[in-house]
């Protein structure tokens, strides 16, 4: 699972908001220790407001196409041509 760790201190609406308009879950935690933001799971990790934002994206796109393929009404027809 992703996790979003903020640092105690200051106001990060901008990457809580990204995080809850997507729909990739994330749990979002905060850290006295931390200094920076940080996206991170078992195999990478995003720092920083921009970075965070961007991978959130990403992960967006990739579950809509995830979806896209996973539903009985998108397939890849004898020409190729995808729905």
């Amino acid at each position: 699972m992703l996790t979003l760790t903020l640092p105690a201190h200051g106001s990060y609406v901008e990457i809580v908001r990204a995080v809850r308009e997507c729909q990739v879950q994330i749990r979002i935690m905060r850290d006295s220790t931390f200094d920076s933001p940080v996206l991170e799971d078992d195999y990478s990790h995003a720092r920083g407001r921009d970075e965070i934002v961007r991978e959130i994206d990403r992960l967006e796109e990739y579950r809509q196409e995830w979806y896209r393929f996973e539903t009985d009404s998108c397939y890849i027809d004898e020409n190729g041509e995808v729905c």
